[in-house]
């Protein structure tokens, strides 16, 4: 899955910085600005990619994860990550984040998504055939990523 969306945002001129497949964490580490030893509060995002000044940032299941959506959101609202994302934002030369969930479009069951679509900016529904799509609104329906 992870994949057909790096292929995707490939194709639609995003400039993918860091993949990573789990279990490798081999993908770029945003550390908390409270420093702890070890990786302890360390995220490590699926997919960081970037174009026109926007850098986004991927978590991806094969499965519905709320905790992913609660992770994105915090990421974002909370100082946690403050340092991690302004320099970041520096290194990639861009000036808006925004959130994502990457996973399957049939297993996306309307009304969990209701709950939890808010959390982030939107969804990229995977097809089985690879070919993704996007929801940002629940009330407009699955488009054309």
């Amino acid at each position: 899955m992870t994949l057909s969306i790096v292929k995707k945002l490939a194709e639609d001129g995003y400039q993918i910085h860091s993949v990573d497949f789990p279990p490798s964490g081999a993908g770029l580490r945003l550390r908390p600005n409270k420093r702890v030893r070890g990786n302890k509060g360390v995220m490590i995002p699926d997919i960081i990619a970037s174009r026109n000044g926007i850098c986004l940032i991927m978590e991806n299941k094969d499965y519905f994860f709320p905790p992913d959506f609660e992770k994105l959101h915090a990421l974002f609202s909370s100082c946690e990550y403050s340092l991690a994302l302004e320099q970041l934002s520096y290194d990639l030369k861009t000036t808006e984040f925004k959130g994502a969930i990457g996973l399957p479009k049939e297993g996306c069951n309307a009304e969990k998504i209701t709950e939890l679509i808010d959390l982030v900016d939107f969804l990229v529904g995977v097809e089985q055939d690879g070919s993704c799509l996007f929801l940002r609104d629940i009330n407009v329906g699955w488009e054309a990523l």
